[in-house]
């Protein structure tokens, strides 16, 4: 490890899902590095190459030293929709781009698509949770109320981020400009980093040939990084008259859970057979395009 990553606090990821894949960052919120997951054809995957994060707009100028110089982080995609992108934006740095692909369909998106069944409006409930300014903690208790039930909510929500078109869309530009790297770094976020960045990091792992045990565990790893910050939420919460109930579906709602994401391998598999066979005929990534993202991202 080179004296700039060093001064990062970096340590070397090993091959369990643990703090070991903690980027050390003071602004930015749920980083870790991908690197260290060892593949079932006994390979691992690189080094400082596949970073997922949440929103960068806190970024310290350390952190920017860290990721942009250190790292050589010179291109990341932002999952987020137009109005979380406008309230918070990516650090506008020399060499830096910032890539918008919005996952979540938005307005103009949307009304290009027939409304097909119930669960496209769990998602659509989701977009506008994340696209409506929140006026502090009642704010927040306002649109968790109107969510209805978190668990029931995000396992539609996560199983559309899978089917829907729109979405389908979005995670093939991510690939797209994936490949485009050729190998090099690449850093995807969203606000949390957690559930659209999370679905990435699901993707690209079960793409480059790691278990899905290991996929699942680095998925829950958000729930450790998050954990002071969930609990303040919804302390402060119960302080201004939130019920039990609605304190826990606070809590619910800021943390992942594991059913969540074999949500996400479940309906890949019920409707396409493999994760590479979605990527294929979903997403429209090739089996060679696969193949030479295993050839650069594993070693």
């Amino acid at each position: 490890m080179d004296m700039r990553k060093e001064r990062c606090k970096i340590l070397h990821p090993g091959a369990k899902a643990d703090f070991s894949h903690a980027l050390k960052l003071q602004g930015i919120f749920n980083a870790r590095d991908l690197g260290g997951y060892q593949t079932m054809d006994g390979h691992t995957v690189k080094f400082g190459r596949l970073l997922r994060t949440g929103k960068l707009f806190s970024a310290t100028e350390e952190d920017k030293e860290c990721l942009f110089k250190a790292y050589g982080v010179s291109v990341a995609v932002d999952l987020r929709g137009t109005p979380e992108v406008k309230n918070a934006p990516d650090p506008d740095e020399p060499g830096f781009e910032s890539i918008h692909v919005p996952i979540l369909p938005e307005a103009s998106a949307a009304s290009d698509l027939e409304t097909k069944n119930s669960s496209d409006d769990k998602i659509g409930s989701f977009e506008r949770f994340f696209a409506t300014p929140k006026n502090g903690i009642q704010g927040l208790m306002e649109e968790v109320e109107n969510l209805g039930d978190v668990e029931t909510q995000m396992r539609g929500i996560y199983c559309e981020m899978v089917e829907n078109e729109v979405c389908q869309k979005g995670y093939r530009r991510f690939f797209e400009i994936l490949l485009q790297q050729q190998g090099g770094p690449f850093l995807w976020h969203c606000t949390g980093g957690k559930d659209r960045t999370g679905i990435g990091a699901i993707l690209i792992l079960s793409v480059l040939g790691v278990d899905r045990e290991t996929i699942l565990q680095d998925y829950l790893l958000t729930n450790f990084f998050v954990k002071d910050r969930a609990a303040q939420t919804v302390q402060h919460a119960t302080q201004n008259g939130a019920s039990e109930k609605l304190a826990e579906q606070i809590r619910m709602l800021l943390q992942v859970k594991k059913e969540w994401g074999k949500v996400v391998l479940t309906s890949i598999e019920k409707g396409y057979g493999t994760v590479e066979s979605y990527l294929e005929q979903a997403l429209f990534i090739s089996r060679e395009e696969q193949q030479a993202l295993r050839r650069w991202y594993l070693e």
